[in-house]
C-alpha cells in the first residue's frame, strides 16, 4: 500500500494538490471575511481540501490529456470483479474508498444534510468518471464509481453520528452515562452486524463455488485430468472452468489438487478439487491451507 501511495504522490498529483490547497485557503478566507458561513473556518478549509484531494488524484494523476468523447459509451466493468469478489484484496479499491471518506465527513458536518451530501458525492464521482472518459485522464470504471460512493457513504455516516451525538449532548460532545451507553451499544451493534455480514457472505460465496465445482467436475477423475493435460486443455477445462479462476495446483503422488479462491472481505476461503484414480472430491478450505503456496 505504501508503494502505491508513494507512486501517486510522485505521479503528477503533488503540484495540482498544492495549487488547489492554496486556492482552498484563499476561498476559506473570503468566506469567513464576508460572513457567508457561521461554521468553523478550519472545517470549511478541510471540506475544500477534501475535494481538492479527490480532484488531484482522479484527474491529474496520469497527466496525458486526450479528447475521446466516444469513451462515454464504453464503461469498463473489469474492476467489478475486484469489488464483488474480494474488495479488501485490491489496494486500488481501498484507496478509492478512502479518498471520499474525508469529503463525506467534512461536508456532512458543514451542511448538516446527510442525504444531500451523499447525492452530491455520488454526482461528483459520476462527473469525474465522465471527465476521465472524455479527457483520457483515466478509465471510467463502474467499480471506481461504486468504491467512491462507498467511501462517501462511510464519511456521511460518521458525520451523521457526530451530529447525532452533539444533538444528544445539547451541542457539545459531553454525553450522559445513558447517552454514552447508547452510543457504545450502537457502535457495538454496527460492528457485530458488519462482522456477521462478512462471515455470512464468506459462507455463501464458498458454498456457491462448491456447488458450482461439484456440478462442473462430476463424473471426472484423475484419468480425465491427465487427458486434458495431454491435450493442452487444462486452461479451459480446469483453471478457467468456473466463476473463480484457479490459482494453484499440487501433484501429490497419485492425485492432483487444484485450488479455487473464495476469499471474501479479507477472510481467506477457498475450495479444493482433488482428482484421484477413478474419483474426484470437492471440499472447502479456510485459513492457512488456502493461503499456503501452491505451484
Amino acid at each position: 500500500m505504501f508503494h502505491t501511495i508513494w507512486f501517486l504522490s510522485m505521479d503528477g498529483v503533488v503540484l495540482p494538490l498544492l495549487v488547489l490547497t492554496l486556492m482552498s485557503a484563499g476561498a476559506t478566507w473570503l468566506i469567513r471575511r464576508r460572513g457567508a458561513s457561521d461554521r468553523h473556518g478550519g472545517l470549511v478549509f478541510a471540506g475544500l481540501v477534501s475535494v481538492s484531494l479527490i480532484l488531484s488524484v482522479t484527474l491529474f494523476r496520469d497527466g496525458r490529456l486526450t479528447f475521446t468523447p466516444e469513451q462515454l459509451l464504453h464503461w469498463s466493468v473489469s474492476g467489478w470483479q475486484r469489488v464483488s469478489y474480494d474488495p479488501f484484496s485490491s489496494i486500488e479499491v481501498l484507496l478509492n474508498v478512502a479518498l471520499f471518506v474525508p469529503a463525506g465527513l467534512c461536508w456532512t458536518l458543514l451542511a448538516r444534510r446527510p442525504l444531500r451530501v451523499m447525492a452530491a458525492l455520488v454526482g461528483l464521482s459520476f462527473l469525474i468518471e465522465c471527465l476521465q472518459a472524455v479527457t483520457g485522464l483515466g478509465a471510467n470504471d463502474v467499480s471506481d464509481l461504486i468504491a467512491n460512493s462507498v467511501g462517501g457513504a462511510l464519511g456521511v455516516l460518521a458525520g451523521s453520528l457526530i451530529l447525532w451525538l452533539r444533538g444528544r449532548a445539547g451541542g457539545s460532545l459531553r454525553l450522559s452515562r445513558s447517552g454514552t451507553a447508547l452510543a457504545a451499544g450502537s457502535v457495538a451493534a454496527l460492528v457485530a452486524a458488519a462482522v456477521a455480514g462478512v462471515l455470512l457472505g464468506a459462507e455463501h460465496r464458498q458454498a456457491s463455488l462448491e456447488r458450482e465445482l461439484n456440478g462442473r467436475f462430476a463424473g471426472t477423475s484423475l484419468e480425465t485430468y491427465a487427458a486434458w493435460e495431454a491435450d493442452d486443455r487444462l486452461y479451459e477445462e480446469v483453471f478457467a472452468a468456473a466463476s473463480a479462476f484457479a490459482d494453484g495446483t499440487r501433484h501429490r503422488g497419485d492425485d492432483v489438487r487444484v485450488r479455487y479462491p473464495a476469499s471474501f472481505f479479507g477472510l481467506p476461503r477457498c475450495v479444493f478439487v482433488d482428482w484421484a484414480p477413478g474419483d474426484v472430491a470437492v471440499h472447502r478450505g479456510s485459513g492457512e491451507e488456502c493461503s499456503a503456496f501452491m505451484g
